[in-house]
């Protein structure tokens, strides 16, 4: 239902801070560019029904809005 789904294994590295390994992490997945899929259910007398309508938005790119200065 919620697609493939990996394990990530973050090495263990001495003096490096959690912000040092989520920054890894992004980088190793290239989360910044992403795009949201939705998809339609409707719960009904506790059942819930899962449709074929969908939508999905254009992707999105961090990099563009992080170089924006406001």
């Amino acid at each position: 239902m919620f697609g493939p789904t990996e394990k990530y294994i973050s090495e263990n590295k001495k003096n490096v801070g959690k912000a040092a390994k989520a920054k890894d992490f992004k980088r190793e997945y290239n989360l910044l560019s992403y795009k949201f899929i939705f998809q339609l259910a409707v719960k009904q007398n506790n059942v819930v029904y899962i449709s074929n309508i969908s939508c999905e938005t254009e992707v999105i790119d961090e990099r563009k809005f992080s170089r924006l200065k406001y």
